[in-house]
């Protein structure tokens, strides 16, 4: 692993957790021909990541909602709307690693792991835009663990609003993708995600003039807890493929 990719991440606050299925399988139903060139930075990326749930589909969902999943596979997890899932509700995202993997069960298709961070205010300086989602979420009060591990391997960058809508992998199709592409295109790692900070930010501070009706937009940091299929290791060298417990 390059530990040097962690170096710019300290200023990270865990937001929670989530297990991904491959993006191998379901990219073609997800991520077909027109939605890669209508929105992607590099439409040949091989592998789409993403917080986007749409385009990365995750394998859990909350009661009452799964009818509006983009897609359906036979072994996805319903969770019941009980006061011990009010932190996935709010957020689509679980609270503890370790009750995450207690409902985990291994997917047909493979899965990964992930866990989501934020930067902190600090790091947008003045172009911080006041949201009481990123006021609610960006501590990361009660996450645990609240803290990235050193060992969990660095996938990139995102830059998503509330709902987890990513402005690199676009809203299914951008009228301006070809001057984003002309001037973002290399940026982007195997991944489709932004491997540096600097970079991230300042596409971020873009965003949210470019998508102002959709922002406000923050930096959500990719980490890889497990990979099933091995996968995302494939696709950068500095990942281990690991199983969990």
């Amino acid at each position: 692993m390059n530990t040097g990719l962690h170096q710019p991440l300290k200023s990270i606050s865990v937001i929670g957790f989530d297990v991904r299925r491959s993006p191998v399988a379901t990219a073609p139903v997800l991520m077909d021909r027109a939605r890669r060139s209508g929105g992607l930075l590099v439409p040949t990326c091989p592998l789409v990541l993403t917080a986007d749930r749409s385009i990365w589909p995750s394998i859990f969902y909350l009661e009452g909602r799964y009818d509006a999943a983009a897609v359906q596979f036979p072994d996805d997890i319903v969770l019941p709307a009980t006061a011990g899932n009010r932190y996935f509700e709010a957020f689509d995202l679980w609270d503890n690693v370790y009750a995450m993997r207690s409902a985990y069960v291994q997917t047909a298709t493979g899965d990964s792991g992930v866990a989501f961070g934020l930067l902190r205010p600090d790091d947008y300086g003045d172009t911080l835009i006041p949201d009481s989602w990123f006021e609610a979420i960006h501590e990361g009060t009660g996450v645990t663990p609240g803290v990235a591990g050193s060992d969990w391997p660095f996938l990139g960058f995102d830059v998503v609003n509330s709902g987890f809508m990513s402005a690199i992998s676009g809203f299914g199709s951008l009228d301006d993708i070809d001057a984003l592409r002309s001037r973002w295109r290399s940026y982007p790692n195997v991944f489709g995600l932004f491997e540096r900070r600097d970079v991230a930010l300042n596409y971020c501070k873009e965003a949210n003039v470019r998508l102002k009706g959709d922002g406000p937009f923050f930096v959500l940091a990719l980490f890889l807890l497990w990979d099933t299929t091995g996968e995302l290791q494939k696709g950068a060298k500095h990942l281990v493929e690991r199983r969990p417990p």
